[in-house]
């Protein structure tokens, strides 16, 4: 019995394989213990890493994107611009 490669396994469960060879791999699937026991094992390990999220860790600092960091370092140069401006009577 030749068994599917781990790539061929791999591209079943992410539903990536052509229409004939999904057949031929699932028809392998029923016939073999083995290869049921692991796709099984495969599809528990994928849905609970699908559930898995980062721990919240309250000492963490705010995360800023990046283009609301790129503004904010904008506007506090403009603000920094104008005061230097009035304060040297620019104006």
């Amino acid at each position: 019995m030749t068994h599917p490669t781990n790539e061929e396994w791999m591209a079943y469960l992410y539903d990536e394989l052509q229409p004939p060879k999904q057949a031929e791999v699932e028809a392998h699937l029923h016939v073999c213990n083995q290869c049921k026991s692991n796709v099984a094992h495969w599809r528990s390990v994928m849905a609970e890493l699908d559930t898995w999220q980062l721990p919240q860790d309250e000492n963490r600092p705010l995360k800023i994107p990046r283009h609301l960091r790129t503004m904010i370092r904008w506007t506090a140069a403009a603000i920094l611009l104008i005061a230097a401006g009035y304060t040297t009577g620019w104006t």
